[in-house]
């Protein structure tokens, strides 16, 4: 009986503790042990066990198949085969020891860095992120393809089912008892499904993570993410943690790296699904990009604070200089914005929400910028090519000038505000 009351009052403290705490003890939850108090099949004793370590065996060295595959077995276990060995490259060359070993070279980091790389963007592959924004579609499909794993975790160590994967075979047989054949199937007791039936290629004959699950696996991850880690050969607790709180991609960069611990310790202060540092260096450029915007506007407007009917008959024919002034006003904003938004996404590593928000409003900026600076090109290409019509048939005078201007302005205008809706 006191057994059973100290069992019960561990479980509650437990779930008050904070994920961090709680995934930080995984080493107190083995399979076993969780199988046999639970009733929970582990992992090791589920049927498609040997085939997921002849899988993980099979991408450990060389990096030339696909995950995905003609059956919802052959993708559900390469991707759960691929993701632990980038999980855990990631982690190691993510360590400063990995860094200082004399053994590698930097050409050599380099390369292991590409390769786990390589090996991330394939899993992330398999599955259809369609229903994302384009804008922002790679960066969320990264962050689901992590949160997907986790839930995967969790799914395989709390099953209290034998769970059959069916290769093509299996997929036959299932259509052959089903009213409608369908090319898809439902992990049992989840909401993760894999179909060949893709919207945007109907040709499709793998089979990938369905658009549905991959839309909602961020809610999914939420439901498991604050659970007892249950500690297996293909578990990764930390890997959505260590890829949204420290810089770079997978791996962060070797400045960043090279801190001292106190320091990271201050820096990597978790703000929601952002730390403090990443917040810091991402206000800072955007403080720096807005001071760029407002300094450009500034001298833009200077060049409409003169009246045009002021102008001088010499002035007359350089509004053509003018109008390439403003063109060369515009042109950093296309590059400035575009690092803008690079650093904030790739350097920083802004995930979630903010990174949308901040990616969204940058896009506008973007080709708002694009159709101004292709609408004055066209201004500033018909101001030239007036004044060279006008040179060309040797005539000076201010009148002639305006004609021709009053023929091709109109024309190059419609152009320039055209081109950009193309």
């Amino acid at each position: 009986m006191a057994g059973a009351l100290i069992g019960v009052l561990l479980v509650s403290l437990q779930a008050l503790l904070p994920v961090q705490a709680v995934t930080a003890q995984r080493s107190a939850f083995p399979a076993a042990q969780a199988a046999s108090s639970r009733g929970l099949i582990s992992i090791q004793d589920q049927p498609f066990y040997g085939d997921l370590e002849q899988a993980a065996s099979s991408w450990s060295d060389v990096v030339l198949d696909q995950v995905v595959g003609d059956s919802p077995r052959a993708t559900l276990l390469n991707f759960y085969a691929v993701m632990p060995e980038v999980g855990h490259r990631a982690d190691q060359l993510g360590r400063i020891d990995a860094l200082r070993d004399p053994s590698v070279s930097p050409a050599q980091r380099q390369e292991q860095i590409a390769d786990t790389e390589l090996l991330f963007q394939l899993a992330v592959k398999s599955l259809d992120a369609s229903a994302f924004p384009e804008s922002v579609r790679t960066d969320m499909a990264d962050e689901a393809a992590i949160q997907l794993k986790h839930v995967l975790d969790y799914v395989f160590t709390h099953s209290q089912r034998l769970i059959d994967i069916p290769d093509v075979e299996g997929m036959k047989r299932l259509n052959d008892k089903r009213t409608n054949a369908a090319e898809s199937w439902r992990i049992p007791g989840t909401a993760i499904s894999l179909t060949s039936e893709l919207d945007n290629d109907p040709d499709q004959q793998d089979f990938f993570f369905s658009e549905e699950t991959v839309a909602s696996i961020s809610e999914m991850y939420q439901e498991v993410k604050g659970f007892p880690v249950v500690d297996q050969p293909f578990a990764t607790p930390y890997f959505y943690q260590d890829f949204i709180y420290t810089p770079g991609y997978l791996v962060p960069p070797g400045w960043y790296l090279s801190l001292p611990r106190s320091v990271r310790g201050l820096i990597e202060v978790p703000i929601g699904d952002q730390t403090l540092f990443q917040i810091i260096c991402a206000l800072l450029a955007i403080v720096l990009y807005l001071a760029v915007l407002g300094w450009l506007a500034r001298f833009m407007l200077l060049t409409y604070r003169d009246s045009l009917a002021d102008e001088t008959p010499t002035q007359l024919w350089h509004r053509d200089r003018l109008a390439w002034r403003r063109v060369l006003l515009v042109l950093p904003i296309l590059p400035l914005t575009r690092f803008t938004e690079v650093f904030i996404d790739d350097v920083v590593n802004f995930t979630g929400l903010p990174l949308v928000v901040i990616t969204y409003a940058l896009y506008v900026i973007w080709y708002l910028s694009a159709g101004v600076f292709v609408f004055f090109v066209f201004e500033a290409l018909g101001r030239s090519s007036a004044e060279w019509l006008a040179r060309i048939r040797g005539r000076r005078s201010q009148l002639q000038l305006q004609r021709i201007s009053n023929f091709v302005m109109p024309l190059c205008r419609a152009l320039g505000a055209l081109v950009p809706l193309c």
